[in-house]
């Protein structure tokens, strides 16, 4: 697409199985800005409280830490080690927030509290691939001085070699709102691939507001984002923050079975996010 184009999804769901790129934004000498919006969803706020409510977590300590070598949790690992989950159209996830201790001066209590989030109502956008060598995605920044702005809306890519988002060129990703669930890949970055080995080009990667990447598999690197910036190349950028969530991501075919020096380290990491 050329020029600054915006698409409201508006409630209803776009679904392709087309074996490349859904949106191209921008071609090779003509930068483009898109922008992905849900007017139904934008400014709602979707997260319920669990109904169980929050729960007091123990203070850690060398008892109750638990030992990574042996597999034991401990109370303090086991209570705060509670994982997101995506199932169908709701994810679950837990945060920890600090109240101040009434008893002690200076000091607090941190308590867990657990949220979900019914996504049966916000815009879509799925692309499966059944092609299993052939890369795809949603949006494709395909100049590295390519804009996308998501602020609402639900964006998901399955099947070989895809990704929500692919900045494999470079670019500038803003994510305000809206949601990348559910995607997988059998390469690098389910939700968002950057990497600017080919152009040299900046990487600019925020996610604020309220935006959520969750639920996302690679096999290799980077749930839900894997972020490349080549040596003697400008610095890939990469903002976290607002509300923002990220959660129950995940990186790499097999578990870690062990946590010795050397051991691992080919399994690939970055369940959330690797930057390299």
């Amino acid at each position: 697409m050329r020029g600054n184009k915006t698409l409201d999804l508006n409630g209803r769901k776009i679904e392709t199985n087309l074996a490349d790129n859904l949106f191209s934004v921008g071609e090779k000498n003509s930068p483009a800005t898109f922008t992905i919006t849900d007017s139904t969803t934008k400014d709602a706020d979707l997260r319920k409280a669990l109904p169980n409510g929050p729960s007091l977590l123990p203070k850690p300590n060398e008892d109750n830490a638990g030992d990574l070598k042996t597999g034991s949790l401990g109370i303090f690992r086991g209570a705060v080690g509670k994982e997101a989950t995506l199932n169908g159209d709701v994810l679950t996830y837990y945060i920890a927030e600090s109240h101040r201790n009434v008893q002690q001066v200076g000091a607090t209590n941190e308590y867990q509290v657990g949220y979900s989030i019914d996504m049966s109502t916000v815009g879509s956008i799925t692309s499966t691939n059944d092609t299993a060598d052939k890369a795809s995605s949603v949006v494709f920044l395909a100049n590295p001085a390519s804009t996308l702005n998501i602020e609402g809306g639900r964006l998901s890519a399955t099947g070989g070699d895809a990704h929500a988002v692919n900045m494999n060129q470079g670019g500038t990703l803003k994510m305000t709102g809206g949601f990348i669930v559910g995607s997988t890949t059998i390469g690098h970055g389910a939700a968002i691939s950057a990497d600017n080995k080919d152009t040299n080009a900046t990487i600019n990667i925020s996610i604020g507001g309220n935006a959520v990447i969750a639920g996302n598999h690679a096999a290799k690197n980077g749930g839900a984002m894997w972020v490349r910036s080549v040596q003697d190349s400008p610095q890939a950028s990469i903002f976290v923050g607002g509300d923002a969530l990220i959660a129950g991501n995940k990186a790499g075919s097999e578990p870690i079975k062990s946590v010795e020096k050397g051991k691992y380290a080919d399994l690939c990491n970055g369940g959330g996010i690797f930057a390299d």
